[in-house]
């Protein structure tokens, strides 16, 4: 995941507390990503880890 401060407006950058705020919810976005990219895994019983009890029952 890119740094959200890219798809900001520049004035953004000359504000002191926006770094650290912006920093914490790129933090958030990357978990939260990384999240959805683990659930998207359990559909493929190729890369299904702790969703392989779901294709064995339905298997």
């Amino acid at each position: 995941m890119s740094n959200l401060f890219q798809y900001l407006p520049n004035y953004y950058q000359d504000i002191r507390e926006f770094p650290n705020l912006i920093g914490t919810e790129n933090e958030e976005v990357e978990q939260l990503s990384a999240t959805i990219d683990e659930v998207l895994e359990q559909f493929y019983v190729d890369t299904a880890t702790w969703g392989l009890s779901h294709w064995e029952r339905i298997c």
